[in-house]
């Protein structure tokens, strides 16, 4: 019977397991998608633990406004009332700080790069 329960529990962990994993590609999926949707042809990140970037590569024939447009809809920028982007979050809290995007252009594309600290 103890051969029973400890398969039984082996059964459940990998049930759990197999949860998560199709929780985490629904995500990957989802954020394709809303990629796609905003017209990103690629997208990756490098983590180096206490910081990182982000990057999107755009179709060369989006303007700098359709593609500030886009990062807005998509949460990656705040649209600003003033018309600048800042920070004012220094203050050693513990949280992500992202700057604002860079964009540079070739004939071809346009990357999108992001770059973010902790706050320590």
């Amino acid at each position: 019977m103890d051969n029973v329960a400890q398969e039984l529990e082996k059964a459940i962990k990998k049930v759990a397991s197999l949860k998560e994993e199709l929780y985490r590609w629904k995500c990957i999926r989802d954020y394709s998608w809303d990629c796609l949707k905003h017209r990103v042809t690629h997208k990756g990140q490098s983590d180096w633990g206490d910081s990182g970037i982000n990057w999107w590569l755009f179709p060369a024939d989006m303007s700098d406004e359709e593609i500030n447009s886009e990062l807005v809809k998509m949460d990656i920028i705040e649209d600003t009332d003033r018309g600048v982007w800042d920070d004012n979050d220094w203050d050693c809290s513990g949280q992500t700080l992202v700057y604002h995007p860079s964009i540079k252009r070739t004939k071809t594309r346009v990357l999108v790069t992001q770059s973010w600290a902790i706050d320590v």
